[in-house]
């Protein structure tokens, strides 16, 4: 039977939809997020979605490459991450947003909130990047990390960890601070921690501070801490720390800043003790 002239408008273009989103990568499709999963907005930059409670916080791993906004301060508590609780994980607290293969490609902005008493323990044999955000290529701005615990440990890979995120890849960081505790560990391979970023490459972290105490421990490779990040390919500026650090490892590396630096740092300071 021969389709009216209407009918096969509408299948050409319900064709084309399905072609669309079958090529679009995963994360694409973060306009179409239901209600209910924020507190308004629809991720695009000029309307991003709005972020008012924790269960919010965590929708926004699904939706990694729209724009989010703080609209009221976060705060966890010790029940969120005991067993039972919303963000146990078997332990492992919060689980970073975005990894190496789905990185974070978005936009976050704090608009001068804070996120309190966040926890993150990820322990696993392959390489882990611990954070809020596990591995950044986006934008982080205007955001304050309170009291958190961020750790990672891995026996025979790579531990990357950050007060904001574990990995800065091309990402940029920019008005945020941590004051809450960041360590990285690895039995066999290289640990990074960093205040703001365990590794910061390629981008600028700019107009960060970190109070919190920053430590890398590596039993058999490299360990890299820094008060702003553990390890620099790229820009710091107008950055300080005021919290401890420490390295552990043959070699160890410990700076105020940055425990490693092939990039660019400029207008900096730390009050930190450095060991």
């Amino acid at each position: 039977m021969k389709l009216s002239n209407k009918l096969q408008k509408l299948f050409a273009m319900l064709l084309v939809a399905v072609m669309v989103i079958s090529v679009l990568p995963m994360g694409s499709l973060s306009v179409f997020a239901t209600v209910g999963e924020f507190a308004g907005g629809d991720g695009t930059e000029g309307n991003p979605y709005l972020i008012a409670n924790k269960t919010q916080l965590n929708n926004v791993r699904y939706y990694f490459d729209a724009s989010f906004k703080l609209i009221a301060d976060i705060e966890f508590d010790d029940s969120d991450f005991e067993e039972g609780g919303d963000f146990y994980n078997d332990g492992a607290g919060f689980v970073p947003i975005g990894m190496k293969n789905y990185p974070f490609t978005g936009t976050f902005d704090g608009d001068g909130h804070v996120i309190k008493n966040l926890y993150v323990n990820i322990e696993t044999d392959t390489t882990i990047y611990a954070g809020l955000i596990g591995y950044n290529k986006g934008t982080i701005k205007n955001l304050g990390m309170i009291d958190g615990n961020v750790s990672a440990t891995s026996p025979n890979s790579h531990a990357y960890a950050g007060g904001i995120a574990g990995y800065n890849d091309y990402g940029t960081i920019t008005n945020c601070y941590n004051t809450g505790k960041v360590s990285a560990t690895s039995s066999s391979s290289y640990a990074y921690a960093g205040g703001i970023a365990g590794y910061n490459y390629c981008e600028t972290t700019e107009n960060c501070y970190n109070t919190g105490n920053v430590s890398a421990t590596s039993s058999k490779s490299h360990a890299y801490a820094g008060g702003i990040a553990g390890k620099n390919y790229g820009t710091i500026t107008n950055c300080y720390n005021t919290g401890d650090v420490s390295a552990s490892s043959s070699p160890a590396y410990a700076g105020g800043i940055a425990g490693h630096s092939d990039g660019t740092i400029t207008n900096c300071y730390n009050t930190g003790d450095v060991s």
